[in-house]
């Protein structure tokens, strides 16, 4: 449960150290989720190659007693690693990515479900074949749930899917609709938006149309020590309070998720203090043991 929390926050690495360090369990099933969650992780982390090692060695070893949902789950993950080395290769990558749209076809066929059929969908296009791309688009508008507004990934898949079918005015007004949907997390907005730059480009489409869809961002920072020795307490007083307001201004100019930085005496202190006033959550990193 702590893990998948740190994951919803996108700290990916930290949920695999907590997966990792965690007490061994005798239930076979948890072992294969703890494997599963972590092969996530290093997906969503960008190391994919990892991540496809553990589905093809330890998951695979337990398919035949993983539940249904497990079971497609984990072939999904395996197709989204090979997406992801396929979207590395540069310009020998269209024969892999080829392998990747069949890998979600299959995902498709034997459990179901829009997502693997979008994201095959998806791959044909990048490889080059629209018209078998848009023949999977299509098939995934019919395997969307009937009510439009249901929930964020419906949605996404339709903004996706209509982009490929080149469905531009039906498309503009979901990504509104998508941009409304605050409440899912920051990493899952990055990651949707990836894949529709990804289609704009592919289709020559003006990456403008995702401008409503924005993503909000992580914030790193690192101030000064506020020494002004030459100032008397008043004037320094008075710098403190000007600082803190360009920082608060900075702040409020930006949809950010998250803050890491230290707290040095100064600049990095009044920054971590207006962003907790804003509610944006704070990591702090210090460069010494917590307890010196």
């Amino acid at each position: 449960a702590r893990a998948r929390a740190m994951m919803l926050r996108g700290d990916f690495l930290g949920a695999i150290d907590t997966l990792r360090a965690g007490a061994v369990s005798v239930l076979e099933e948890q072992h294969v989720e703890r494997d599963y969650l972590v092969a996530l992780c290093l997906a969503k982390s960008g190391a994919a190659r990892q991540a496809l090692a553990i589905c093809e060695s330890d998951l695979r070893h337990c398919a035949q007693n993983m539940p249904p949902e497990t079971a497609r789950d984990v072939a999904a993950l395996r197709a989204r690693c090979l997406k992801d080395l396929a979207l590395e290769a540069g310009e020998s990558r269209a024969p892999k990515l080829l392998a990747a749209a069949q890998a979600y076809e299959d995902v498709f066929a034997k459990h179901g479900g829009y997502y693997p059929l979008i994201n095959a969908a998806t791959l044909h296009l990048l490889a080059g074949e629209l018209a078998r791309a848009r023949a999977l688009a299509t098939q995934v508008i019919g395997e969307l749930p009937a009510e439009r507004d249901d929930g964020y990934w419906p949605l996404a898949t339709r903004v996706e899917a209509l982009l490929i079918l080149g469905d531009m005015r039906e498309a503009e007004a979901a990504i509104v609709t998508l941009a409304e949907r605050h409440s899912v997390a920051a990493a899952d907005r990055a990651t949707t938006k990836k894949q529709l730059l990804a289609i704009c480009r592919a289709h020559g489409i003006d990456a403008a149309v995702l401008a409503p869809f924005r993503i909000p961002r992580p914030l790193r920072y690192c101030g000064n020590r506020l020494l002004w020795p030459d100032a008397g307490a008043a004037e320094r007083a008075e710098l403190g309070r000007a600082l803190a307001l360009a920082i608060g201004i900075f702040l409020d100019r930006h949809d950010l998720c998250c803050a890491y930085g230290s707290l040095a005496g100064g600049a990095d202190t009044i920054i971590a203090e207006a962003v907790l006033a804003r509610g944006i959550e704070l990591h702090l990193v210090f460069p010494f043991r917590l307890d010196e």
